[in-house]
């Protein structure tokens, strides 16, 4: 008999909701026009990437497939059996996602990167 684990469950929609924001924002960066695409609310989208909400099997393989990406990718952070072009770009910029660790808001990683009148980053290698 499998044992519900409610921290497990939230922790693992956490992850699959990281990797699907990461993936989505790339590939199809409108939330409202690939809600529509893949025939759900937007707000399911939301949900899902903020890691508030479940998502069941069938829809997670619905959106995977809609973005290029694998059920593994999702489930696991695995590049395998992901478009070439899209692993090359989450592996750069998703690593946080691809470790299983929640991103960062971008909201605040702006606001703790000093920049100029201009708006050009101060930060070294930026």
């Amino acid at each position: 008999m499998r044992v519900f684990n409610r921290e497990k469950a939230i922790e693992r929609n956490v992850r699959i909701g990281a990797r699907l924001h990461c993936a989505r924002a790339h590939v199809r960066p409108n939330r409202a026009q690939f809600a529509r695409e893949v025939g759900v609310d937007v707000s399911t989208i939301r949900k899902i990437e903020e890691g508030k909400r479940g998502v069941s099997r069938e829809l997670m393989e619905h959106l995977a497939h809609a973005l290029r990406i694998s059920l593994d990718y999702l489930e696991w952070g695995s590049l395998n059996g992901v478009d070439p072009e899209l692993a090359a770009f989450l592996e750069e910029h998703c690593q946080a996602e691809l470790l299983g660790r929640p991103r960062k808001s971008l909201t605040t990683e702006a606001a703790r990167t000093p920049t100029t009148p201009m708006g050009i980053s101060n930060r070294q290698g930026h």
